[in-house]
């Protein structure tokens, strides 16, 4: 049975949190890094993924019409999970590019797979980062989707990246704050703050940091 179009009926409540808290200071970050060498390209690259807060939710009951006009709904076994965090590359030749990472993982409808994705970069996506904002572009680097047997619900895999300048990396370093302020749209606005020890840490892993001084 098919289900026709999605409608969000019910989040569950919950009074604990399900969040995973960000670790805190440079040193726990630095030891938390992911640090790892891509064997096609011999970039290096280092992640703070492994210490950025995760934002987790509970599963939420989706359902919709069948074919015969009958309603219908399921619950998903999976949690909406999000992390917002520094990465770097360095490449072979010892240039270095700087990443805000966007990651989640949302359960979905099995329907929704079936449409269209967006799955190229739109060339006009763009946030703001620092205090003064400077414009940052936006990548996508994945999307797909997982899918198990016969359920009706799967799980949704995105990852954007804001793409950093020299000269924004530069400027968020000289700002000598505590936090990076960061907006994901375009409307200027305040919607994540990133901790500047992750950013410091991953320079350092990369042995970039003298660079952007």
């Amino acid at each position: 049975m098919r289900l026709g179009i999605a409608v969000v009926l019910v989040m569950l409540a919950g009074c604990a949190s399900l969040d995973v808290p960000a670790i805190e200071g440079y040193d726990g970050i630095r030891a938390a890094l992911d640090i790892r060498t891509d064997p096609a390209t011999g970039t290096m690259i280092a992640s703070a993924a492994p210490a950025a807060k995760e934002e987790v939710s509970r599963p939420t009951y989706m359902g919709g019409m069948d074919n015969s006009g009958t309603f219908t709904g399921v619950m998903p076994s999976e949690r909406a999970r999000s992390k917002f965090y520094v990465e770097g590359h360095k490449a072979t030749d010892g240039s270095v590019q700087v990443y805000f990472v966007s990651a989640g993982q949302t359960p979905v409808l099995e329907t929704e797979v079936q449409e269209k994705p967006w799955t190229e970069t739109n060339p006009d996506s763009h946030g703001y980062v620092g205090d003064p904002w400077r414009k940052v572009y936006w990548e996508l680097v994945e999307y797909r989707h997982e899918c198990g047997g016969a359920k009706l619900t799967c799980v949704r895999f995105k990852i954007d990246r804001m793409k950093l300048s020299e000269e924004d990396v530069r400027a968020l370093l000289a700002e000598g704050r505590d936090e990076i302020r960061v907006s994901r749209s375009e409307y200027r606005q305040v919607s994540s703050r990133l901790d500047v020890n992750q950013l410091r840490a991953v320079l350092d892993a990369l042995g970039a940091r003298e660079s952007f001084k």
